[in-house]
């Protein structure tokens, strides 16, 4: 293999979400996550992985889950390349993994076979730059859209150090690019009153997204 090419294969360890947009039910429902590896050698803009899952408490471990359910990538990286994450608000299970399969057949429509020719497409340049935004942008099918509860990345760069069959665990610290508030509606002197309580300002940390990689020759 070319010097400084290494194989990684990347799962996801655990997210943690501090407050989670969205009005579906906890116990119900579903967040789509979308990761993105970003320029992985020359010539490929872009790979991209989507899951749906629940959260509990705010938080889910993949430490006992099975590999299908954790791994994001196993593919060929050289020098630079930044591995982002987003995850979209709390949606019925039903909305999630519908959209799931929306955004990868919108990717795979552009993108075409290895993702080769992203860059050079100018329109899909919101995809580019956050696939949960884009579709956000298309909208669902009742018009809310997807709105994304945490965003982040991480660079990274294949060197010859690393060492093949060794797990490096990384934190991916998620941000929020809006306010996320929770709705309450009271009755009070016979009218319905709706209370918005702000849970965190835009701008602010959201959680984190923990992701393990290991490289081979």
């Amino acid at each position: 293999m070319k010097a400084n090419r290494r194989i990684v294969e990347v799962v996801l360890d655990g997210i943690e979400i501090r407050a989670a947009g969205g009005t579906a039910d906890e116990k119900t429902g579903k967040h789509v996550v979308s990761a993105r590896l970003v320029w992985p050698r020359p010539s490929i803009a872009e790979k991209l992985a989507v899951k749906t899952i629940g959260l509990r408490d705010g938080s889910i471990s993949f430490k006992t889950a099975e590999w299908p359910d954790k791994i994001l990538f196993k593919e060929v990286v050289q020098g630079p390349f930044s591995i982002c994450i987003e995850i979209s608000d709390r949606v019925a299970a039903s909305t999630a993994d519908g959209l799931a399969g929306e955004l990868l057949k919108a990717f795979v429509k552009v993108a075409g076979d290895g993702a080769s020719e992203v860059a050079g497409v100018p329109w899909m340049g919101s995809l580019l730059r956050g696939p949960l935004r884009f579709l956000e942008s298309m909208g669902t099918k009742d018009g809310t859209g997807l709105p994304v509860t945490g965003s982040g990345s991480i660079d990274l760069e294949a060197l010859p150090g690393w060492k093949a069959g060794g797990w490096r665990r990384f934190r991916i610290p998620l941000v929020t690019a809006r306010d996320i508030c929770r709705v309450q509606r009271r009755r009070s002197g016979g009218e319905m009153r709706t209370m918005r309580q702000v849970l965190l300002r835009a701008g602010e940390q959201n959680g984190v997204v923990k992701i393990a990689l290991r490289p081979y020759d």
